[in-house]
């Protein structure tokens, strides 16, 4: 694994960023068609030193290099890239974020900071964020199982050479009480435009506490609603086994997509003209916008990715709309063009960059 890259070296990599996505968004898992993306994080804190928060520098530069060193012994983890938040533009740490490379929380701060990436953007580790490290598994569909058993041969690798704080009954120790015991968090990346034009996703919304789970934005906590996409989330990590979480998870999920296919055989029987509607006016915009502004675009893609559903865009291919997914975000549009973006200019390119996908897409 190289060290912290240059500027000039970071340009380059986000460069070839940008050409593609990563291969948890290019793979076509089960029930891609609803559900994005799976997601498995472990927090985990080293013995010895105190959380994050109240680290000195030199502490912090410490664990760095304590998880880099193991990182560097993990099979899973050759190839895998350091990046050092320390210096990083802001536009930089959100070009990141976007990719669901790192957190919010990781995104908005600087200093002794960092994120480990393997070349398929499918397994990260996040150094000195809340905790001391966030690692984390991203899978094509309905995966969790899948991404919990390849997170959990990394856990087993890396704690072998880091002596994680772990004290019973509380489980591992986390900053945030929330996330200890396991200190698994087990997520879903859906699109369910049938719940929500049927009204029964403010059911879902409503009883989320109860089912024990949280449902943020697009990006997690703190992220706004954007065009019916979803990040769906376990709640308790104590008093559960890893294995418990996985299974309820994906339980209530496997629920939430067979809710979302009736909720669109009841909309295709009794208001097909209602979504015919819907997705010719998306299009209709998409195909003649100067300016979208990034909420707008992705309620209309929202709206194009159900039509492509129902095959009402003979021709439109869904990697075109998943990689506009990301792609149509500001730090990723700022890093396209070399010229500085104000939000209108932001605006208008990404009208232009929409425009011209969907007409590559088809066909």
């Amino acid at each position: 694994m190289t060290g912290p890259v240059s500027s000039k070296g970071t340009e380059k990599m986000f460069e070839q960023m940008l050409s593609t996505v990563g291969h948890w968004l290019k793979e076509k898992g089960p029930d891609s068609d609803i559900v994005y993306s799976s997601r498995i994080r472990l927090a985990r804190n080293l013995r010895g030193f105190p959380f994050s928060n109240q680290c000195s520098e030199q502490q912090l530069r410490d664990i760095i290099s304590l998880v880099r060193s193991c990182s560097n012994r993990c099979s899973r983890l050759k190839g895998a890239q350091y990046y050092s938040l320390k210096d990083m533009a802001m536009i930089d740490r959100q070009f990141l974020m976007e990719r669901f490379l790192v957190s919010r929380e990781l995104a908005q701060t600087s200093g002794e900071k960092g994120v480990i990436v393997d070349a398929a953007e499918r397994i990260c580790l996040m150094i000195n964020e809340e905790d001391h490290l966030r690692m984390q598994v991203l899978r094509s569909g309905l995966m969790l199982s899948a991404a919990w058993e390849e997170l959990n041969a990394i856990d087993d690798e890396m704690d072998s050479h880091l002596d994680f704080a772990y004290e019973e009954p509380w489980g591992y120790l986390t900053a945030c009480v929330s996330n200890a015991g396991t200190a698994l968090r087990a997520s879903v990346m859906v699109h369910i435009p049938g719940l929500s034009m049927t009204k029964r996703i403010l059911g879902l919304l409503q009883n989320a506490g109860k089912m024990q789970l949280a449902i943020r934005g697009l990006h997690g906590e703190g992220s706004e609603l954007l065009g019916d996409y979803f990040q769906i989330s376990n709640q308790v990590t104590l008093g559960k086994s890893e294995d418990e979480i996985v299974e309820m998870t994906e339980n209530l999920t496997r629920q939430l997509i067979d809710q979302e296919r009736s909720a669109r055989d009841d909309l295709m029987k009794n208001q097909k003209i209602v979504i015919e509607d819907k997705v010719g006016r998306a299009l209709g915009i998409l195909s003649g916008a100067k300016m979208l502004s990034t909420r707008e675009a992705m309620e209309l893609l929202s709206s194009i990715r159900l039509g492509v559903y129902f095959g009402m865009i003979p021709g439109m291919r869904t990697e075109t709309l998943d990689s506009l997914l990301i792609g149509i975000h500001p730090a990723h549009l700022q890093k396209r063009f070399p010229e500085h973006l104000d939000p209108l200019a932001r605006d208008i390119k990404r009208a232009k960059l929409i425009k011209e996908a969907l007409k590559y897409g088809e066909g």
